[in-house]
């Protein structure tokens, strides 16, 4: 199992259990051990699949 695919499981759990709350790439990444770039490479992928949805800022 590659790093990217344990970060992507830790990102998308954590936003379907806190769902009610807006997050940055920043605190993903910080609760998941992770870099912030790697975290947004991650969530574009899932945005993609239409697994979440983004808004900038």
């Amino acid at each position: 199992m590659g790093n990217d695919f344990i970060v992507m499981i830790h990102c998308l759990t954590y936003l379907a259990i806190h769902h009610d709350n807006r997050y940055s790439s920043k605190d993903l990444a910080f609760n998941a051990c992770s870099n912030p770039a790697i975290v947004r490479k991650l969530m574009s992928q899932a945005v993609k699949k239409g697994w979440v949805s983004t808004t900038a800022g």
